[in-house]
């Protein structure tokens, strides 16, 4: 079901938010200023400077005075720089917004000048380790902070300082697509709360830099004070009349979690099973689902333990009958897979096998060798995926899945079922080839659009007449089938062409768009309206772009690997 009218979706889509744009608190490097200048900037102990006490105390200030200033409305959205001082004090100035996400962006950082490596951040990892529940992209997925370095880091190699217009252009930039993410989430949301003209839409808040602020709005700015403007809301009628309502539905809610169970495999007709691999169903109860979340998070008593454990042992005989009719299988949740479970530890001997069969050449280009280096990953981490036993299943798998504890949180909260809220979903194992897995949208009952799924790897077999086979089977076989009229398939394509279904997943921004952006206003309009596109990669990704995608043990494994055998297929002798 799309939007019912123009006038609705206008209603919904007109009018301004409220931006406040905030300064961090007093930082190592600002103190280190006053005594000596610019060299504070320029020494390495300030790299990436983070809050002094007395910044914290800034922070921590401003709270109350952002509360009574904004009459206790929590923003939409915190906007942040990535460097350690602006997200300390988002934290600090915003404690009383818990459930606000809050999303980092490169294009918010200081302005950038030669041997100014306090303006320089720490790589993704580390920013990941220090702040777990900071966010990197909007709902569309596309990422906002490189995973391998701050793109404007060349200014501290070169003379002079970043141009402030340069500053200026990144910042309203960034500034701009979240007024967008943030207007089409609520342009959909169908519990919006009616507001008068003079009333703002909604509150962005962004926590940023000096010159950075300076550059938007033209005023000074001292730490833990902020500027305020008025941003117009952009016009998104025609994109969000095209959209199903479920585009709407926030994540972590009731609404969201429908969406996703309604395609799940335990509401598939017999006809849309045989579509698909071999498939058995093990519903897990209340106390199960508990089991498994409380063993996630690893405080439990003895008392505790025991009892989740036997809890457990259950689920693992269950799991086990099914198992065996398949002898190879493939055991994830009905939401998600415990796909997790496998980056931390690279299983002895199939990784080696995979880099072998790829045949890695000390004369490979680099992007070459990295392009050839991610299938071999993504090869050995399917086959590493597979389990004989429902023990596996739940000790290699779902214990050690983050994804898992999440998904049973969700369902323990949301679903509809008290009994039985999850289910583990046991398959015959198939070890997929990477480039024969395509991602299929469907909007309104009509295929719109159609990308490779690894969409890192470069493979030469991809051409417009694979898009055509995939559309060509959906068309047929799997939208007659399907209840909902909008949703995303992804699909095994054989090299005889034959079509298997693997997964349904919600038309919705946060399901990967592989090849399309759900932020790109081009791309929205294909993926709701058409003209039907297939896209693949031509060529390989830069080398740095697909080792990123290499799950940090696996890329260590990876070097190892290369250094034993002279950086390709042949052993050192």
């Amino acid at each position: 079901q799309t939007m019912s009218s123009a006038e609705d979706v206008e209603a919904r889509n007109t009018g301004f938010c409220r931006v406040l744009f905030m300064r961090h608190g007093l930082a190592t490097h600002n103190v280190e200023w006053y005594k000596r200048g610019e060299s504070a900037y320029q020494d390495p102990v300030n790299t990436d400077s983070p809050l002094t006490e007395q910044g914290e105390v800034q922070a921590r200030a401003a709270a109350e005075r952002l509360r009574t200033g904004l009459c206790g409305q929590e923003p939409a959205l915190l906007l942040v720089s990535p460097l350690s001082r602006a997200v300390q004090t988002a934290a600090l100035a915003f404690e009383w917004c818990a459930g606000v996400p809050t999303v980092a962006d490169d294009r918010l950082v200081e302005r950038q000048g030669r041997g100014h490596i306090c303006n320089c951040r720490r790589c993704l990892d580390a920013v990941r380790k220090l702040y777990p529940r900071l966010r990197f992209c909007h709902e569309d997925g596309r990422m906002l902070v490189d995973p391998l370095a701050l793109p404007y880091a060349d200014y501290v190699q070169c003379e002079g300082r970043e141009p402030i217009e340069e500053v200026k252009a990144r910042a309203l930039a960034s500034i701009n697509d979240a007024v967008r993410a943030v207007t089409l989430r609520l342009a959909c949301n169908a519990q919006r709360k009616e507001r008068k003209p003079d009333e703002p839409a909604f509150v962005l808040a962004v926590v940023g830099h000096h010159d950075v602020i300076e550059a938007v709005t033209g005023n000074r700015t001292e730490n833990c004070c902020w500027q305020e403007m008025e941003v117009p809301l952009p016009d998104l009628c025609e994109e969000v009349a095209a959209l199903p309502r479920s585009f709407g539905c926030a994540a972590d809610t009731p609404a969201f979690w429908g969406l996703t169970q309604a395609l799940s495999f335990t509401r598939w007709p017999g006809a849309l099973l045989a579509k698909t691999f071999g498939t058995k169903l093990v519903p897990l109860s209340r106390d199960e689902c508990s089991a498994f979340v409380k063993m996630g998070q690893r405080n439990l008593t003895k008392e505790e333990a025991a009892k989740c454990r036997v809890l457990c042992y259950g689920v693992e005989s269950r799991i086990e009958c099914e198992v065996k009719s398949f002898g190879d299988a493939f055991v994830k949740l009905d939401s998600r897979s415990p796909k997790d479970a496998v980056y931390n530890s690279v299983p002895p001997g199939v990784l080696s096998a995979e880099l072998a069969k790829v045949g890695l050449a000390a004369s490979d280009a680099d992007e070459t060798a990295a392009n050839k280096e991610f299938i071999a990953f993504l090869r050995a981490a399917n086959r590493s995926m597979m389990v004989h036993s429902g023990r596996e299943a739940v000790l290699q798998l779902f214990a050690q899945s983050v994804r898992v504890v999440q998904d049973l949180y969700k369902a323990l909260a949301h679903s509809a079922d008290a009994s039985h809220p999850a289910t583990v979903v046991v398959r015959q194992f198939v070890g997929i080839d990477p480039q024969q897995e395509l991602r299929c949208f469907v909007c309104d009952g009509v295929v719109t659009a159609v990308s490779q799924y690894f969409h890192h790897c470069y493979f030469p077999r991809y051409s417009a007449t694979l898009g055509e086979c995939a559309r060509a089977f959906v068309e047929a076989e799997i939208i007659p089938l399907v209840p909902q009229r909008s949703f995303v398939a992804d699909l095994v394509v054989s090299d005889d062409a034959t079509v298997t279904l693997i997964e349904l997943n919600p038309f919705h921004r946060t399901t990967d768009g592989c090849l399309f952006d759900w932020a790109a206003d081009t791309d929205l309009r294909i993926l709701t309206r058409g003209p039907f596109t297939f896209r693949w990669r031509t060529q390989c990704a830069a080398s740095a772009l697909a080792r990123s995608h290499i799950e940090p043990a696996w890329r260590a494994a990876i070097t190892t690997w290369k250094r034993a055998h002279n950086g390709d297929g042949d052993p050192r002798t």
